[in-house]
C-alpha cells in the first residue's frame, strides 16, 4: 500500500514532534520503515493521537505488514477526522489485506469479519467484495457466495478474475467459460485458476502444464487433479498430476498411494490387466523406496491418508500379496502420522462391540449388515453404532434405535480425534463391515482401536492388515482355496451371512410402461462397467447371436467408460445399436425392469451381489461362473441354495456363451422363473448365519 498523504490539520505540536515526524517521513521515503515507526512513536509520545504522527505510524506499519497496528491506527484517524474518503479507502484496504491473510491461514471466520468491515468502511472495494464471496464459498455458503460475487460483479462488471470464477461456480456454464479461456487477459490470471478451468474444460495438456506454474498450492492442486483426471479415465496423467502432490513442503502421503492405484478402470483386453499388473508391482517398489523419505515431509495427521484401493478387486486376480504390501505400507505411514495407536487399548467392556463405517443407511451394505445389530443385541451385547457422516436416512434412524448407543460422526471431524475416540471405547470388538469403497477408513483399519478388530466382505476383498483378527464370508461361497487369498483368518458363516433386509414389491409394469421394447428377448446386464472384465465379451456376443432380436439391457453410471466398453463389444462382432442403455432409476422402478427381463447375465470374477438378489426377487433368472475368488462365486452360492445350479451355473468359463445362448433358445427360461419363488425363503432364511456368527463373535471377544 502505498503511503497516505491526506491533507490533515491540527494545532501545531511542539518542536520536539515535529522533529520527530520529519526525520520519520525522511526514513519512510528512504525506505526505511522501522526507523519511520520509531520516530512516529517519538513523536505520538510528545503529541498523542497527533494525526500527522499517527498517519506516519500507520504507513510504517503498512509497509512492515503489521496491519493490526495500521488497523488501529486508521480506525481512530477516521474517528477523529470525521472518515475522510482517503482514510476509509485506506482502512478498507488495510482489513482486506488482514482478511486475505487470514484466509491464507485457513481462519475464515476472522478473514469473513473483516472483508465485511472492509466493505462497510468502503461499500466498492473491489478486492473485499471478491475476497467476500470466495470466503463464503470457504465456509460452504456457496448460494451466498453465489450472490455476493454477483454483487461484486454489477459494480465491477470488467473483472475477469471474478467472471472466471463466477462461471466455475455455476455447473451450467461450461461455454461461457470456453468463452472467457480466450478473452484477453486470461493468461495473466493466477495459475490456480487457470489450472481450476482447464480441470473443468477436460483439457489435459494445460492442466499438466499449469502445475508446473503452481508453487507450494500444487499439493492440493495436484491431488485435485489427479482425482479428476483419474475419474475422467486418463490414468497416466492422473498419475502424473499425483506426483505433482508429492512435490509441496508438505504432501499429503495420500498422493503417492493414488499414483500407485491410478490405472484403468475399464480394461480393453485381458493383456491391459495383466500389464497392469505388472505396472503395479513395479510402482509399489517404487513406493516402498520412497516412503521414509516422503514420511519425513508429510503432513501430519491420518486425514493426509485417506486414499481408495476399491478398483484395484475388480482386475479378477487374487489380491492378497498387492494388498499386504500396500497395508504393511499404510501401517507404516499412520504410525508415523498419528503415533500411539500401535498396541491395543485396554478392554474395559468386553462385550462392548463397536460398528464402524459410513453404510449404515438405505444402501447395499446397509441391507446386509444392519440385521447384525439386532443379532448382537439379542445375544447380550453392548452395541455403539458409529455412522460417518454426511449421509444419513430413515434407515440410520431405524438402525439406531437399534444399537445400545449411536455416534453420528460429522464428515469434517478429524481423523485423529474419531481414532481417539473408538480407541477411548475400550471395546472388546471393532468390527468393519466394508473396508474398500469409504477412504476414511483406509486410514482408520490401519491403526489399534479395539482389542480385537474384524472386518466382513461388504467389499469382498482382504484388507492386507496384520491388526485384523478375523474376517467374516460365507462358506458357500468361497472356494477350497480361500484361505490363501486372505491375510485375515476366516470365519465363515452359512447362506448369506446377514438377515437381509429385502425391499418391499414392486407393482407389475408393462414393457410399455417401462420404455422397453416388446416381443424380444431382453438380457439384463446391471452391472457398473468397472466390473465387466473382457472375458465377459464373449458371452454377451452369444446370448445376441442367439436370437437376431435380443438386446441387452445396461445403465448409464459411468459415461467417460462407455465409449471403451462399446469398442470393445464391435471387437466380439456385437452391434451396439442392439444395446439398451438406461438411466440411473429408483430401487422400486429398477426392481419392475428386471421383473420385464427375460435372463440376466452376472459380472464374471465380481458377481452381482445386491445385483443377483434384485433379480431373484423378481423372479429373474441369472446366468453365472463360479470364479476362483469370493468375489466371483456369490451367485453360484445363491443359484445352489434354490435348486438351479445345474440349469444356471456353467461348469467352465469357456462353456458360459454357449449356455448363455441355449438358454435363449431353447424355451427353458419360463420354467425357470416359475421356480425362482418358491425357493426364496431357503435363501433369505438367516437363522443358521445368526447362530454362526454369534459363536465366532464369542471366540473373539473371549
Amino acid at each position: 500500500m502505498m503511503p497516505m498523504q491526506p491533507d490533515i490539520t491540527s494545532p501545531p505540536p511542539p518542536s520536539s514532534a515535529q522533529q520527530a515526524l520529519l526525520r520519520g517521513q525522511e526514513h519512510l521515503a528512504l525506505g526505511q520503515p522501522e526507523a519511520a515507526r520509531t520516530c512516529a512513536s517519538q513523536a505520538l509520545g510528545d503529541h498523542p493521537d497527533w494525526p500527522p504522527a499517527r498517519l506516519l505510524l500507520v504507513n510504517a506499519c503498512l509497509q512492515l505488514g503489521e496491519l493490526d497496528t495500521a488497523i488501529r491506527h486508521l480506525q481512530g484517524l477516521c474517528q477523529t477526522l470525521g472518515a475522510p474518503p482517503p482514510l476509509q479507502a485506506a482502512l478498507a484496504t488495510a482489513l482486506n489485506n488482514r482478511g486475505s491473510r487470514s484466509r491464507r491461514a485457513g481462519d475464515t471466520q476472522a478473514a469473513l469479519h473483516d472483508f465485511d468491515a472492509a466493505l462497510q468502511a468502503s461499500p466498492g472495494h473491489a478486492l473485499a467484495g471478491f475476497n467476500r464471496a470466495l470466503t463464503l464459498a470457504d465456509l460452504g455458503r456457496l448460494q451466498d457466495a453465489r450472490e455476493a460475487l454477483g454483487q461484486h460483479l454489477t459494480a465491477h462488471p470488467q473483472d475477469l478474475e471474478a467472471a472466471v470464477q463466477q462461471a466455475l461456480w455455476d455447473p451450467q456454464a461450461g461455454e461461457s467459460l470456453q468463452t472467457l479461456v480466450g478473452t484477453p487477459g486470461f493468461e495473466q490470471l493466477p495459475a490456480e485458476l487457470r489450472l481450476r478451468c482447464a480441470l473443468r474444460l477436460a483439457d489435459t495438456a494445460a492442466l499438466l502444464a499449469l502445475l508446473d506454474q503452481c508453487g507450494e498450492s500444487q499439493a492440493k492442486l495436484g491431488w485435485a487433479c489427479g482425482e479428476a483426471l483419474r475419474a475422467a479415465e486418463q490414468p497416466e496423467a492422473a498419475r502424473r498430476a499425483y506426483r505433482h502432490a508429492l512435490q509441496g513442503p508438505q504432501p499429503a502421503v495420500q498422493a503417492a498411494f493414488a499414483e500407485v492405484l491410478a490405472g484403468p478402470r475399464l480394461f480393453r483386453s485381458k493383456a491391459e490387466v495383466d500389464a497392469e499388473r505388472q505396472r503395479l508391482d513395479t510402482a509399489l517398489s517404487q513406493l516402498e523406496a520412497e516412503l521414509p523419505e516422503l514420511l519425513t515431509r508429510a503432513r501430519p495427521g491420518l486425514d493426509s491418508l485417506c486414499y481408495g484401493r476399491f478398483f484395484l478387486a475388480y482386475q479378477g486376480r487374487n489380491d492378497r500379496a498387492l494388498q499386504a504390501r500396500l497395508s504393511a505400507l499404510t501401517r507404516r505411514a499412520a504410525a508415523a502420522l498419528a503415533p500411539g495407536f500401535d498396541e491395543p487399548p485396554a478392554c474395559a467392556h468386553p462385550r462392548r462391540v463397536l460398528l464402524v463405517g459410513s453404510l449404515f443407511r438405505d444402501c447395499t451394505a446397509g441391507a446386509y449388515f444392519g440385521g447384525w445389530i439386532d443379532w448382537l443385541r439379542e445375544a447380550g451385547y453392548e452395541v455403539v453404532l458409529y455412522q460417518l457422516g454426511p449421509r444419513r436416512d430413515a434407515e440410520t434412524e431405524r438402525m439406531a434405535a437399534a444399537a445400545s448407543r449411536f455416534e453420528f460422526v460429522p464428515e469434517d471431524l478429524p481423523l485423529d480425534t474419531l481414532a481417539a475416540q473408538l480407541r477411548a471405547e475400550q471395546a472388546g470388538l471393532l468390527l468393519y463391515p466394508e473396508l474398500g469403497m469409504d477412504t476414511r477408513l483406509t486410514a482408520l483399519s490401519a491403526l489399534r482401536l479395539a482389542r480385537r478388530q474384524a472386518l466382513a466382505w461388504g467389499h469382498p476383498v482382504t484388507s492386507g492388515l496384520d491388526c485384523m483378527d478375523a474376517y467374516f464370508s460365507c462358506a458357500e461361497m468361497e472356494p477350497a482355496d480361500a484361505a490363501d487369498h486372505y491375510v485375515e483368518p476366516l470365519h465363515l458363516l452359512p447362506g448369506l451371512g446377514v438377515d437381509y433386509r429385502r425391499p418391499p414389491a414392486s407393482p407389475p409394469a408393462s414393457r410399455a410402461e417401462l420404455g422397453l421394447p416388446e416381443g424380444a428377448p431382453l438380457v439384463l446386464v446391471p452391472h457398473s462397467l468397472f466390473k465387466l472384465l473382457p472375458d465377459n465379451d464373449a458371452v454377451y456376443a452369444a446370448a445376441l447371436a442367439a436370437d437376431p432380436r435380443a438386446r441387452l439391457v445396461l445403465f448409464e453410471g459411468f459415461p467417460m467408460l462407455r465409449p471403451t466398453f462399446e469398442a470393445r463389444l464391435q471387437r466380439q462382432g456385437i452391434d451396439t445399436t442392439r444395446l439398451l442403455w438406461l438411466p440411473a432409476m429408483p430401487r422400486a422402478r429398477f426392481l419392475q425392469v428386471n421383473a420385464a427381463c427375460d435372463l440376466m447375465l452376472d459380472s464374471l470374477h465380481f458377481s452381482g451381489g445386491n445385483a443377483s438378489l434384485d433379480a431373484l426377487q423378481s423372479g429373474l433368472p441369472v446366468l453365472t461362473w463360479p470364479g476362483a475368488l469370493m468375489r466371483g462365486r456369490q451367485t453360484a452360492a445363491m443359484l445352489a441354495r434354490l435348486g438351479l445350479g445345474d440349469a444356471l451355473c456353467a461348469p467352465t468359463l469357456d462353456s458360459l456363451p454357449a449356455l448363455a445362448a441355449e438358454l435363449l433358445r431353447s424355451g427353458a427360461l419360463p420354467d425357470l422363473r416359475q421356480h425362482i419363488a418358491p425357493a426364496l425363503p431357503e435363501l433369505f432364511d438367516p437363522e443358521p448365519a445368526r447362530r454362526a456368527f454369534i459363536e465366532h463373535v464369542e471366540t473373539l471377544v473371549s
